[in-house]
């Protein structure tokens, strides 16, 4: 069950005993309250920090947000990955499910997520390039990597969109949606692209840019798995 955030309408997110936090209270063995993350996130960047990651290629900020009150910025080339400390990691029969946004498509290189993170140089990456409105999947590398898919397409600008990779092994698929830019539920599909690969079938996270370029930001929020 999704545990609730407040009891006959008061809420609860907040709850002491005796001056104490409460991180969660179970009735009968159920979990009917927790003070972390809902199930099935990886992150939210709702801890405001990237203690998780190594790397460093941007920050959590504030201003470009679709849920809660944080994402995280990517600004500048490299890699940054996370492969303990996040209380999820997905794995081949995952879906998962991110929003992601440009705010500058025509000064952007490449940027990606990656997934089945082994290390900074052994991973799949989904990669969006926003200025010749491609999608594609990467293997060990962002851009210069070794292409596993056929070359996609999504016009997207610079709205949030999300993210869908369903990662049954050795299939990877990948779609990208229009989403409400206040609500993000979906308003279409954009653009869809797969891959066969059977390398990794577990691991850590991250992020990249490729050809990053002047002024160009990406913002990723609400990253979970189902």
């Amino acid at each position: 069950m999704i545990p609730p955030t407040s009891i006959d309408g008061t809420d609860i997110s907040g709850a002491t005993i005796d001056g104490q936090d409460v991180e969660e209270i179970t009735v009968d063995g159920d979990v009917v309250f927790s003070a972390g993350p809902p199930p099935g996130t990886i992150d939210d960047f709702e801890d405001g920090n990237l203690n998780e990651y190594s790397g460093s290629i941007g920050i959590v900020q504030s201003s470009e947000v679709l849920f809660g009150s944080f994402a995280f910025e990517q600004n500048t080339n490299g890699t940054m990955i996370s492969t303990s400390g996040l209380p999820n990691y997905p794995q081949s029969g995952n879906t998962i499910n991110l929003y992601f946004k440009e705010n500058s498509p025509s000064d952007t290189g490449g940027l990606a997520f990656l997934f089945g993170v082994q290390n900074t140089s052994q991973f799949y990456a989904v990669y969006a390039l926003a200025q010749y409105n491609f999608i594609g999947i990467f293997k060990d590398g962002v851009g210069g990597g070794s292409q596993i898919s056929p070359n996609g397409s999504a016009t997207f600008g610079t709205d949030w969109i999300e993210f869908e990779i369903v990662w049954n092994s050795p299939n990877i698929d990948f779609t990208v949606f229009s989403v409400n830019q206040t609500t993000g539920a979906r308003t279409g599909t954009l653009g869809t692209v797969s891959a066969t690969d059977s390398t990794y079938t577990s691991g850590g996270i991250g992020f990249g840019a490729n050809s990053y370029a002047g002024s160009g930001y990406g913002y990723f929020d609400k990253i979970t798995k189902s």
